[in-house]
């Protein structure tokens, strides 16, 4: 009875944990998933831990999709060697099947869970590259027209007025789940705005 309550929390915590092949939608399914086998919870493991370490390794700084997204390259570093300690220690538990018990399938998960998301939150789903070289050459544009009433220059309100647009296009780079149709949007909102502030340049 010990062991059959043991193989529950580990099927429960699988679910929470979001980390393993299928979603688990307790409120559509209130149904506890069927027991299975020490050997299939760590082989599900294994295979998880490896592919993430591959992944984990491959990943750079970038506003590709798949990776690190830009603005949290700060954290970079620290989140990904984490996550690599992480599944590096889960994988050497996972070495010794003889000797993992049910809790310590759910301790494997538990760690993976907080530094997996702290890397894998700061993931790209799409492809922000076309949207962030507008935010750039945007921002070159700001930056090197100044506010005054001479020629070259344009007034507070047009500087304010693209300073906010460019800022709301970084929004949409930023957030990792933006998809393509609302950043191609973005990108042509950055454009619109970035010819009305050209046309207001006084001559």
């Amino acid at each position: 009875m010990k062991q059959f309550k043991s193989i529950i929390i580990i099927s429960i915590t699988a679910c929470l944990t979001g980390l393993w092949f299928t979603a688990c939608d307790l409120s559509n399914d209130p149904t506890v998933p069927a027991p299975r086998s020490m050997d299939d919870y760590i082989s599900q493991r294994v295979s998880f831990v490896n592919s993430e370490i591959t992944k984990v390794k491959a990943c750079v700084v970038g506003w590709d999709k798949n990776n690190f997204r830009a603005n949290q390259e700060a954290i970079f570093d620290t989140n990904q060697q984490q996550y690599l300690d992480d599944l590096s220690a889960a994988g050497a538990l996972l070495s010794n099947p003889g000797q993992l018990t049910y809790q310590n399938i759910v301790q494997i998960d538990s760690t993976l869970a907080v530094s997996g998301k702290s890397f894998n939150s700061n993931i790209l789903l799409f492809d922000h590259r076309a949207l962030n070289d507008v935010i750039v050459a945007a921002e070159a544009l700001l930056n090197n027209t100044p506010v005054g009433s001479e020629s070259g220059q344009v007034s507070q309100a047009v500087n304010t007025a693209f300073t906010t647009a460019i800022t709301a296009a970084k929004t949409s780079r930023n957030t990792v789940n933006v998809p393509d149709l609302a950043t191609q949007t973005a990108c042509d909102k950055l454009a619109a705005a970035k010819q009305t502030f050209i046309n207001a340049i006084i001559p």
